[in-house]
């Protein structure tokens, strides 16, 4: 597997990463052995995985992800996102949750994102389908640095 600096970091990943959309959620089928799944990217030399707390019911993407951590954390680059509030209630069918860029919450799910996969940092932190509006704000992006300056966010 070929690898590739990951823009201005010393993040080195490889080049096809792992998502775990598909693999918590049911909007397009099933799947039956996420784990499996995995462990076969990883064998493969995937080291770059991809998650989201809004990705399955409860959390599932990240909670998936608990096990291989506490195993190969130091093997994997993980990325996760912030700005779905989870804690509100989702309309039906295939639509979003609403977003909450509130400094407060973007730390709130930072750290329920690390209690959820076990771990003490995540490598890449993205704003999870994001507007202009939050870009904008000062306040968002003093609250990423402080949670960087903390160790729990790499990038």
């Amino acid at each position: 597997m070929r690898t590739r600096r990951l823009g201005h970091t010393d993040l080195v990943v490889s080049e096809v990463g792992l998502g775990t959309w598909t693999l918590a959620s049911n909007w397009w089928g099933r799947t039956e052995e996420p784990d499996d799944m995995i462990k076969a990217a990883l064998d493969a030399g995937i080291n770059f995985i991809d998650t989201a707390p809004v990705y399955g019911d409860a959390a599932l993407g990240e909670t998936m992800l608990r096990d291989v951590l506490a195993n190969h954390r130091d093997e994997i680059v993980l990325t996760t996102k912030c700005g779905y509030d989870t804690n509100a209630p989702r309309p039906s069918g295939q639509r979003e949750h609403p977003h909450d860029w509130t400094p407060a919450a973007v730390r709130r799910q930072c750290i329920d994102s690390l209690a959820r996969m076990g771990i003490e940092h995540i490598d890449l932190y993205q704003l999870h389908n994001v507007r202009i509006e939050p870009v904008l704000a000062d306040d968002l992006w003093a609250e990423l640095e402080a949670l960087r300056s903390e160790g729990k966010i790499r990038e």
